[in-house]
């Protein structure tokens, strides 16, 4: 055809590089070398990084048909190819707002009334081009004062309880809640 270029090793009429398979499948690299280490088709690993796979071209055809088919038998599982594959998060215990209002006021309390996007960045451990977003955006009622963002606490404590964020016990976002569980 015009246009497409295959590569083959010398002296391989019976046999098809990786390349060659997962043309053939129109797939990608991944799926294809997925396919092959599950053993869905018979080739030879020869474990070097330049054509690792030599793949018998009578096996390949039979294989597209079976894969034209039914193309989600030959589906790798789900996250496989992520880089959180089986890496689970942990869960964040739920705070009722009450309960995290009246956490928030107590441990804030010697905060200043008004708190620049600094202050605020400093007790949530949230960045302070994201509390400057926060503000852009509206999410977080907000006024200039001297030039400078200027935020009520209480506000601060609304949106933060309101929008759900999580805000572990030592108030930074890296430590995890010391509140008790609902």
């Amino acid at each position: 055809m015009a246009g497409e270029r295959t590569v083959s090793s010398p002296g391989s009429a019976e046999m098809m590089t990786m390349e060659e398979f997962y043309r053939l499948l129109h797939i990608s690299k991944r799926r294809a070398a997925w396919i092959l280490q599950a053993g869905l088709v018979p080739c030879e690993d020869r474990g070097s990084r330049t054509w690792r796979y030599r793949i018998p071209r009578q096996e390949a055809l039979a294989f597209q048909k079976k894969f034209q088919a039914h193309p989600e038998r030959y589906s790798p599982p789900p996250g496989s190819f992520s880089s959180t594959a089986g890496k689970q998060k942990e869960p964040v215990p739920c705070v009722r707002r009450e309960e995290l209002t009246a956490a928030l006021t107590v441990r804030w309390s010697a905060l200043p009334e008004l708190l620049d996007s600094a202050g605020i960045s400093a007790c949530t451990g949230y960045a302070r081009s994201t509390v400057s977003s926060w503000v852009r955006t509206g999410r977080l009622p907000a006024c200039r004062l001297r030039g400078r963002i200027a935020v009520a606490k209480c506000d601060l404590f609304a949106f933060l309880v309101g929008a759900g964020l999580v805000i572990p016990g030592g108030f930074t976002k890296a430590q995890k809640h010391d509140f008790p569980p609902v």
